[in-house]
């Protein structure tokens, strides 16, 4: 499933949340073609310990389809869904209640 595009998530419930962060390595060595996978590990491991972790914005899906994104993901699915469909207004339906 596409998850970049909106169309691939019409009727999911979307959610943000600040604590929707994921731990990562700062600096993360990359590998050529003449080093090895081992070499290339050793590297990674001395790295993280050099220059540590930062935090990353993630999104997670619950067990009932739920997405729970992080407030900057949050935006940039917004973005994303108005360029596909445009604004939200004319979605609501305007007549009064009474007719």
């Amino acid at each position: 499933m596409d998850i970049l595009r909106p169309t691939a998530l019409l009727g999911t419930k979307l959610l943000q949340n600040d604590l929707c962060v994921q731990q990562v390595q700062a600096k993360v060595h990359k590998k050529r073609r003449n080093q090895t996978q081992q070499y290339h590990r050793r590297i990674n491991k001395k790295w993280g310990k050099r220059y540590g972790t930062k935090l990353q914005p993630c999104a997670y899906r619950m067990a009932d389809g739920t997405i729970i994104t992080h407030p900057s993901l949050y935006a940039q699915f917004m973005k994303l869904y108005k360029a596909d469909f445009g604004p939200f207004d004319q979605y609501i339906d305007r007549t009064p209640a009474f007719l």
